[in-house]
């Protein structure tokens, strides 16, 4: 995804007639002050104000629009230690198909009119909104529950971004999806194939 904004800084150059050097990249900062001042801004300012209208509604810097920050920095991660660190947590529990009734009942009272934010036949596997954990060799997973449970419960794992200060507790999945989506917006908006 990072390449292909590079790529895309390279085409807005290139296709106004200039010339792409080893500077030519997307702007992506850590501060609009840095964006604002960035060389690789001032490389597609000189390809013309269309470019760079749509480049500055874009945002990409922390505090713009966060998905292209993270993005840069996941990459520079990425390329310098191989791995992303990452912890798996479980992300829903499953319930009784009385737990699972109670929680329709309690939607509905809370968000009356609203759909629920899932498929009706997903109820039963309702966010359990705990705190992420990193799990290693041995961890023990319960369930705690205030209603009766009378099935064994199902846990469903799933690998989270752990990044102090960049990306913490996301699942991989979500994020880079929306990361993807993110970036198939901005090719779309500069009228490039996504």
């Amino acid at each position: 995804m990072r390449s292909a904004l590079d790529y895309l800084a390279c085409w807005i150059v290139t296709s106004t007639g200039g010339t792409v050097t080893g500077r030519t990249k997307f702007p992506i900062c850590d501060t609009a002050e840095c964006y604002n001042a960035s060389p690789a801004r001032q490389i597609i300012e000189c390809a013309g104000k269309h470019f760079i209208k749509l480049l500055d509604g874009v945002k990409p810097y922390k505090g713009g629009n966060d998905w292209s920050w993270r993005l840069r920095k996941l990459n520079n991660i990425d390329k310098h230690r191989l791995l992303l660190t990452v912890a798996p947590r479980n992300p829903f529990y499953t319930e009784t198909l009385t737990a699972a009734q109670k929680f329709r009942k309690d939607w509905a009272r809370e968000h009356p009119g609203e759909a629920l934010p899932f498929p009706d036949n997903m109820v039963r596997h309702i966010r359990s909104g705990t705190p992420l954990e990193i799990l290693k060799a041995g961890s023990i997973l319960r369930t705690i529950s205030d209603t009766e449970v009378d099935i064994d419960p199902e846990f469903t794992i799933e690998i989270s971004f752990n990044e102090p200060g960049i990306i913490e507790g996301e699942a991989i999945s979500l994020s880079l999806h929306q990361m993807l989506d993110a970036t198939k917006r901005v090719l779309s908006a500069f009228g490039v194939m996504a």
